[in-house]
C-alpha cells in the first residue's frame, strides 16, 4: 500500500489538533499540585475514541482504481478529520474516563469522566484533573447500545457491525509537567472482530464471555504499526507480540466469508491463525497478537510483553518494509484487568525523531 508523505501529514494536522497551537501552555509551579494559596492545580485532557478494527478493515477493502497497482490505497490512513478512513473509524456516543492508579478500586463510576459521551468527531474533554508527579491516568472508553435499541456498531460504510465492550487503553497520560493535555486515544473494541475469532477458536460462546473473571483472568489486543508519524496507522505486518503469561493468539485477516469454515473467521474477517504460511486469500500476519489470561486464583501478578519484528528491510523501496526490523518503545510490566479489553498499540520507534511535545503528556 502507499503511505502518505510527511508533508501532507502536516497539512492535516492543524485539522485534527484544533485550539492545540493556539493555546500558550502555562508554566507549573515548582510545586506541581499548588498554586500559591494553597489552591489546587488541575489539568485539562482531551483527546478523541475511535474502533481500530473498523479503521484497518477500511484500509484492507479500500478499493484501487488504475493508474493505482494492487495494494496501493489511495485513502490516506490516518486520524485526521473528513479522511474517509478516520470517519468510518471514529466513535461518537462514547462515554470516556480516566482510570487512576492511586484508586485502583474506583473503577464503577471511574473518578475522571467525560461529561458528555464523545462528540459528532469522536471528541472528549475532561477537566479537573489533578497535577501530579505521578502515577500517570488511563483512558478507559466504551460505547453503550443505542438508545433506540440499535445495536450500539458503528454502522457507517462497509464495516460490520460491533456491540462495543469497555476498553483500557494502555497510554500513560501524565500531568507532571502540563496542564494540557491534547491528542489522547482511547480505543474501543467490539464483539464481531479479533475477540470474537479468539471466542470461536477457544470455542466460547461469543466474545464478551473473554471478559468472564471465571474464563480469563484478563484479555490483550496488542497492535504494532509502522514506524511512522503519530496520526498514520499502518499494520506492521509480519511483526508479532509474545507475553510470558497466558496464551498468546496470532491473529490474521481476510475479507469475511472468504476463508474455509473450520478457520473461524469473524464477522469482519480476522481469525486465529495455526496453520503457518498464507493460505490463498489472505493477508497473512497483521501485527496483531491477542493474550488471554487463566482466571485468577490470587492477586494478579504483571505481565511482561516483547515485541518482535523478524522482517528485513529489502532495499526495494516498499514502504511497509523500509527501516525495518522496527524496535518499538518498552512497555515496562503492568497489571492486566480483569472484566475488560486491554489495548495495547504501539508504533515503531523512530530513532532521528525529536521528543514529543508536552502536550502528548508522556511520563520521562
Amino acid at each position: 500500500m502507499t503511505l502518505i508523505k510527511r508533508t501532507q501529514i502536516a497539512a492535516w494536522l492543524p485539522l485534527f489538533l484544533v485550539g492545540a497551537s493556539a493555546c500558550e501552555e502555562p508554566i507549573p509551579p515548582k510545586d506541581p499540585s499548588y498554586l500559591d494559596g494553597g489552591i489546587s492545580l488541575s489539568a485539562t485532557i482531551s483527546g478523541y475514541s475511535f474502533d481500530p478494527e473498523a479503521f484497518f478493515f477500511m484500509l484492507a477493502t479500500c478499493p484501487v482504481t488504475p493508474p493505482a497497482q494492487p495494494g496501493q490505497c489511495p485513502l490516506p490512513p490516518v486520524i485526521v478529520p473528513n479522511t474517509p478512513i478516520w470517519e468510518t473509524a471514529k466513535l461518537p456516543g462514547a462515554l470516556v474516563g480516566l482510570f487512576d492508579p492511586l484508586q485502583p478500586m474506583q473503577t464503577n463510576p471511574l473518578p475522571f469522566r467525560a461529561p458528555a459521551p464523545t462528540s459528532d468527531g469522536a471528541g472528549w474533554n475532561i477537566e479537573d484533573v489533578p497535577v501530579r508527579p505521578g502515577p500517570p491516568y488511563f483512558p478507559v472508553a466504551f460505547k453503550p447500545p443505542a438508545m433506540d435499541g440499535g445495536d450500539g456498531g458503528t454502522g457507517r460504510g462497509p464495516v460490520p457491525p460491533a456491540n462495543y465492550l469497555p476498553t483500557f487503553t494502555v497510554k500513560p497520560i501524565s500531568t507532571a509537567d502540563t496542564t494540557l493535555c491534547f491528542g489522547q486515544e482511547a480505543a474501543v473494541f467490539g464483539d464481531s472482530g479479533i475477540l470474537e475469532a479468539v471466542a470461536k477458536h477457544l470455542n466460547l460462546p461469543a466474545a464478551g464471555a473473554l471478559l468472564d473473571p471465571t474464563v480469563s483472568g484478563g484479555v490483550v489486543i496488542t497492535w504494532l504499526y509502522l514506524a511512522q508519524d503519530a496520526v498514520v496507522r499502518v499494520p506492521a505486518f509480519g511483526a508479532f507480540t509474545t507475553a510470558n503469561a497466558g496464551t498468546t493468539y496470532d491473529i490474521w485477516w481476510a475479507p469475511p466469508d472468504v476463508l474455509p469454515p473450520f478457520l473461524k473467521q469473524s464477522r469482519r474477517g480476522f481469525f486465529v491463525n495455526t496453520s503457518g504460511p498464507p493460505m490463498p486469500g489472505q493477508q497473512g500476519p497483521i501485527g496483531v497478537n491477542v493474550t488471554v489470561l487463566p482466571p485468577l486464583t490470587g492477586p494478579p501478578a504483571p505481565v511482561a510483553f516483547t515485541f518482535n519484528d523478524p522482517v528485513k528491510d529489502d532495499k526495494s523501496g516498499n514502504p511497509v518494509l523500509t527501516g525495518r526490523p522496527f524496535t518499538f518503545p518498552a512497555i515496562a510490566p503492568f497489571t492486566v484487568p480483569p472484566g475488560l479489553v486491554t489495548y495495547l498499540g504501539l508504533l515503531g520507534n523512530r530513532p532521528l525523531e525529536p521528543p514529543p511535545p508536552a502536550w502528548v503528556c508522556l511520563p520521562k
